[in-house]
């Protein structure tokens, strides 16, 4: 069981609000308020509109206390931070909006902000790998290495840079001739430059490997994009196209199903027809009402051989039936065109002795002054209508009917006062208290009619 509808749908005015009723509304509630009951609000203030659409257009667009017009970059910013953090709870919203009602900032959303907020989250996630990969490459970039034409590293000015600018001043040719403390610095040079060389192949594997990962995320990202726009552009069209397909009107079934017949001029079971159907546009679960309705005007024929139903048409047939029916329809135009030159002669012989001429202009006027004459007696002999004879006479029978009713029912008090009396003597004080509480005392008796005094008697005969 649902609740039951606040009006009649059919009796109540739909659609936009005209100036007029928002000036009624306002103007009612301005002066009465809502008394709390807003499906009884129309009825009163003089709209035939729904209390709920009522109530609607004063919280929506009439309230003295709501904002209308363009929302502010400050209203505007206000809506995107709580849509992001508290959802479409759109009442909550406009609480933190002075003056804004949750169907507008809806409103608002659905017609403007819904697209700005998309064209923001896809920024931002477009920003997500480029930002990584920037990071990266600041941090990396303080590093001495670089790459050459081929793609390959070159540790030159890594390994430089590690020398001791002193030892570079030798040759192999006086390495002999140096001092021993020298030449252990020299040794001590030369493992050091080997340490870095390690670790920055190791640095540089790893780059490399860091590098083509993020080539990879940015090129599946590319490719997800692509899909993206294409699916939704996909999307947009598919939907075009579904919107503009129109499914075919019985009349158009009927002649795809009777262009199979004609073209096969052969015969088929209900299950071929079936199979057939789909390809000229008539989906299978209607082929039979279609081949139904086809056998019911005889332009398709059907017979039972053994268990099985056989259905056929040829063009031929199809003429033969055309033709019946023009046959026919002729007939009806002859009888119609019959019919009417009848009418017409009926009337140009009604119309004898109906010229119009001042004697008839007189009795007209004649007639409508008696009518006139007879409607206001008619209403005078309302007003004694209490007097009529048989409206007294239907008063007597009615008082008759009601006198016996009340004597019957003052029996049967009597009867219940006796049984109480007998069954519970001992109460007798209490009872006489519950007689007294609803009227029953000792006076209460049957009814006697007055006598009636006949209306031909006059006063002095009294």
């Amino acid at each position: 069981m649902g609740r039951a509808p606040c009006c009649d749908k059919t009796k109540v005015k739909r659609g936009p609000w005209s100036p007029e009723e928002d000036n009624i509304l306002k103007n009612y509630l301005e002066k009465n308020g809502t008394g709390g009951n807003w499906i009884s609000l129309p009825q009163k203030a003089g709209l035939r509109r729904c209390g709920k659409s009522c109530r609607l257009r004063w919280l929506n667009y009439l309230r003295p206390d709501i904002k209308h017009g363009g929302f502010t970059e400050e209203e505007d910013n206000i809506i995107l931070t709580l849509y992001r953090q508290i959802g479409s709870r759109w009442s909550v919203i406009a609480a933190n909006l002075p003056r804004r009602t949750d169907n507008d900032v809806k409103n608002h959303w659905n017609t403007k902000l819904k697209k700005k907020h998309l064209a923001a989250q896809n920024n931002n996630f477009l920003d997500i790998g480029y930002n990584f990969t920037n990071n990266i490459n600041s941090s990396d970039l303080n590093h001495n290495y670089s790459r050459n034409y081929y793609g390959k590293l070159d540790y030159s000015n890594t390994f430089t840079s590690h020398m001791d600018s002193n030892v570079t001043n030798y040759s192999s040719k006086n390495c002999d001739q140096l001092p021993l403390p020298t030449l252990m610095e020299i040794q001590e040079n030369d493992a050091t430059i080997q340490s870095v060389q390690e670790d920055t192949v190791v640095y540089a594997s790893n780059y490399l490997k860091r590098t083509r990962c993020l080539e990879l995320y940015h090129a599946e990202i590319a490719i997800w994009l692509d899909n993206l726009n294409e699916c939704s552009f996909l999307a947009l069209e598919v939907g075009t196209n579904k919107s503009k397909k129109r499914g075919l009107s019985l009349d158009e079934k009927r002649e795809k199903m009777l262009q199979i017949f004609y073209d096969s001029q052969g015969f088929f079971l209900l299950k071929e027809l079936e199979k057939s159907g789909p390809k000229k546009g008539v989906i299978s679960q209607s082929v039979k009402d279609v081949i139904q309705s086809l056998v019911d005007d005889d332009l398709v024929f059907k017979d039972k051989i053994g268990t099985s139903v056989y259905f056929w048409s040829l063009p031929s047939c199809a003429g033969n039936q055309l033709r019946t029916v023009y046959r026919k329809l002729q007939t009806d135009l002859q009888n119609n065109n019959k019919r009417h030159t009848e009418l017409v002669e009926q009337c140009k012989a009604l119309k004898k002795g109906r010229e119009e001429s001042d004697a008839r202009e007189e009795a007209l006027n004649e007639l409508k002054a008696i009518e006139q004459k007879h409607k206001e007696l008619k209403e005078e002999l309302m007003q004694y209508a209490d007097n009529d004879p048989a409206t007294i006479e239907a008063m007597k029978k009615a008082i008759e009917v009601a006198h016996s009713a009340a004597n019957r029912w003052t029996d049967n008090i009597f009867t219940l006062r006796q049984w109480c009396s007998n069954n519970f003597p001992q109460a007798k004080e209490q009872l006489d208290q519950l007689y007294n509480e609803v009227g029953i005392t000792d006076d209460f008796d049957y009814l006697e009619l007055p006598a009636v005094v006949p209306l031909a008697v006059t006063e002095g005969e009294l």
